[in-house]
């Protein structure tokens, strides 16, 4: 009685499963192979248009890291001008010092130069006074001595 009820289910599976094997064995109808034509052109696209995002994708990181080195290496290029233009400042307000000093140090070089003419100047006048000195002590020796010898005579002419 069971099985009596399972035979005909049995025997329609059998003809479904024949039918499937026939039906794969015999050659795809006109729309079969349209239809099939179809889906390998529509998975042709799709996987032409995945390598194309794929593409796109990779191009974008590679946009991306390269936009990042450009930024880092701004960054540091801007750093480096930052550094160069305080180093120039600096170097500038040495150079100014350096003047500074150097116009002082002129107006100095000035000063003593002036004070070294005045030093010379009062050494020849020093030097004519002490000849002049010398002159005229000479010039009184020699009185001194005409004195003297008037002082004999006039004391050889007494006596006499």
């Amino acid at each position: 009685c069971l099985l009596s009820s399972w035979l005909p289910q049995i025997l329609q599976l059998c003809i479904g499963n024949h039918d499937l094997f026939m039906r794969r064995r015999k050659a795809d109808s006109l729309e079969v192979q349209q239809m099939k034509a179809q889906a390998r052109e529509e998975k042709a696209r799709k996987q032409m248009e995945r390598q194309r995002l794929a593409r796109e994708k990779q191009m974008r990181e590679e946009a991306e890291r390269t936009r990042d080195e450009m930024e880092r290496r701004l960054l540091q290029l801007k750093e480096e001008a930052t550094m160069a233009n305080e180093a120039l400042m600096r170097s500038e307000e040495t150079a100014d010092l350096l003047a500074e000093k150097a116009q002082i140090t002129e107006e100095e070089a000035k000063l003593l130069a002036q004070k070294a003419a005045e030093a010379e100047q009062e050494m020849q006048r020093i030097k004519a006074t002490a000849i002049r000195t010398e002159e005229e002590k000479r010039l009184m020796e020699q009185k001194v001595l005409e004195a003297e010898m008037l002082a004999l005579k006039m004391a050889e002419e007494s006596e006499r």
